[in-house]
C-alpha cells in the first residue's frame, strides 16, 4: 500500500479490514500473516477476505435464527388467545343474533366483523411465524402482508358505517370515533412490525407485541358488547 494513500478510499478500507481478519486468523493457526499476505492483489485479497469471513457471516446467520426461535412461546401463546377469543366472539355473535341483526343502527354487524378480523388475523400471523427455517425478510413479508390486510379490511367496515351516517343512532355515533381511534392503533403497529423486520430484522418484532396485545383489547372490548352491553 502506497505510503500516502487515501485512507478513505474504498481499497484501502477494505486491506486494513483483511490486515485485521487476517491477523486475528493466522494468530491461531500460527501462520506468518506478513508471508500471506505479501504478493497478492487487492482482488484476490477480497476473495481470500471473502472466504475468512464466511464462517463469521454463517455464525452471524445461525445466531438470528436462533433469536427468532426464541420467540415461539410468544408465537403459540398468542395463537392460542386469538383462537379462544375468535370463538367467545362467535359465542357471542350466535347468542345474540336477532338482536344485532334486528338493531341495524347500532352497527353491531360491523362490531363483530372488527373483532374478527383482528383476531383472525393475529391467528393467522403468527402461525405463519411458526414454521421453522424462515429467513428474516420471508416473516417481515408475511407480517406486512397479514398487516396491510388486517388494516384494509378494518377500514373497509367502518367506510361501510359511514356511509349510513345519518341512519345511526346518536349514541353509536359517539362511540364511533374511539372505535376507529382504537381500530387503527392495533393494526397499525403490525404494518411497522412488517416493515421494521424486513429493514431492521428481529427489532420490529416489538412491534408486533403492541400490535398483538392492542388488537386482543379491542377485540374483548367488542366481544363484550356483543355479550353483555347489548342487553343493557
Amino acid at each position: 500500500m502506497a505510503p500516502f494513500a487515501d485512507p478513505w478510499d474504498p481499497k484501502v478500507k477494505l486491506i486494513r479490514i483483511f490486515q485485521t481478519v487476517s491477523e486475528e486468523f493466522f494468530s491461531e493457526t500460527g501462520l506468518p500473516v506478513n508471508v500471506v499476505l505479501r504478493g497478492l492483489s487487492t482482488k484476490r485479497r477480497t476473495v481470500v477476505l471473502g472466504v475468512l469471513t464466511l464462517p463469521l457471516s454463517v455464525k452471524g446467520g445461525r445466531e438470528r435464527k436462533e433469536r427468532v426461535d426464541e420467540w415461539h412461546d410468544f408465537f403459540l401463546a398468542a395463537a392460542g388467545a386469538a383462537a379462544v377469543l375468535a370463538g367467545l366472539v362467535f359465542v357471542g355473535v350466535s347468542i345474540n343474533l336477532d338482536m344485532i341483526m334486528s338493531i341495524p343502527t347500532y352497527g353491531l354487524v360491523g362490531r363483530a366483523l372488527e373483532a374478527l378480523v383482528l383476531l383472525v388475523g393475529v391467528l393467522i400471523l403468527t402461525i405463519l411465524l411458526l414454521v421453522p427455517s424462515q429467513g428474516m425478510l420471508l416473516a417481515g413479508a408475511e407480517v406486512l402482508a397479514v398487516g396491510l390486510f388486517d388494516w384494509a379490511a378494518i377500514v373497509i367496515i367502518q367506510l361501510l358505517v359511514l356511509r349510513n351516517w345519518r341512519s345511526l343512532e346518536p349514541t353509536f355515533r359517539w362511540h364511533f370515533v374511539p372505535r376507529v381511534v382504537l381500530c387503527q392503533v392495533a393494526t397499525l403497529p403490525i404494518v411497522a412490525a412488517g416493515i421494521g423486520m424486513m429493514g431492521w430484522g428481529i427489532g420490529g418484532l416489538y412491534w408486533l407485541v403492541v400490535g398483538v396485545v392492542l388488537s386482543f383489547l379491542v377485540a374483548v372490548l367488542d366481544a363484550w358488547v356483543l355479550l353483555v352491553e347489548i342487553h343493557c
